[in-house]
């Protein structure tokens, strides 16, 4: 079995308002952006299709281009829009990218390109519509909310030769987003090579696994930084860094790593362990 690969791609709507229509329902778009948080939490930014001038946008577009103006907004926004900003600064470095092509008449039902985006919203989702339509395969997910779903059962694409169906995550709807991810879950799975070998001695072993009780290597896993194709942690019991890698499903086997410089900066920076 091989690790389930996918694209995603967000509804921008739920970032990108009408400020008319804010004005109508703002508890419902308040739900909304709480929700836009929780799928954040759990999105790989290395998983989402946004080109960096598309991710930019969030910034100019209400109601994100009015953060600072708490005359008129509460500070609601604050959190929330703290964590955008950083998961935008982590897509501009880690997002997959594709070419600004839009193909000629290009459709989406239902339409995701909203009248009241601003021009570049409008070409560079164009591109994005025009990238996942021409996969061979469709393995990009859309994820989206109830409030702005309006009943609508999955995100297709067409133009006169081809009709592409996605699977769609109403990722506020019962436990849909929670299924969805649990099937990405990493899961700690022991390699024979990383044993201990005894009390106090090892040798590319994992400290924190006493060979029965998967609880602290787990957590440590979930937790973890992922950079490329592995997870990263700093095992604080022992004193160690741990790698976890990939090996089958969406299993890893991890073991302690005691050389600083195999440790990429962005880790070490995270958890600010700087004294080697």
């Amino acid at each position: 079995m091989c690790r389930i690969e996918y694209n995603a791609v967000l509804d921008l709507s739920a970032v990108i308002w009408n400020q008319d229509e804010f004005d109508m329902n703002s508890y419902q778009y308040y739900k909304v952006l709480l929700g836009f948080s929780s799928l954040l939490s759990n999105l790989s930014t290395e998983n989402v299709l946004m080109r960096k001038e598309l991710s930019n946008q969030l910034m100019y577009c209400f109601p994100f281009k009015e953060i600072k103006n708490l005359k008129k907004y509460d500070n609601k926004f604050w959190d929330i829009g703290r964590l955008i900003y950083s998961f935008i600064g982590k897509i501009n470095n880690e997002s997959k990218i594709y070419s600004p092509n839009c193909t000629p008449n290009i459709n989406s039902k239902p339409a995701v390109i909203k009248q009241y985006y601003n021009d570049i919203v409008k070409l560079e989702i164009c591109y994005l519509l025009s990238k996942i339509h021409s996969e061979k395969e469709t393995k990009s997910v859309y994820f989206t909310f109830e409030f702005l779903w309006n009943g609508n059962d999955k995100l297709k694409t067409e133009t006169k030769d081809k009709v592409n169906t996605y699977k769609t995550i109403i990722s506020d709807r019962g436990s849909e987003l929670r299924d969805f991810f649990a099937k990405f879950k990493p899961v700690f799975e022991h390699h024979t090579k990383h044993t201990r070998i005894k009390s106090g001695e090892y040798e590319s072993s994992l400290s924190c696994f006493d060979g029965k009780d998967k609880t602290i290597p787990q957590k440590l896993l979930e937790n973890g930084i992922k950079s490329g194709k592995c997870y990263y942690n700093y095992d604080l019991g022992n004193e160690v860094y741990v790698i976890f890698r990939y090996h089958m499903g969406n299993k890893y086997h991890g073991y302690d790593e005691r050389n600083p410089d195999k440790i990429p900066k962005q880790v070490k920076k995270h958890f600010n362990i700087w004294k080697y």
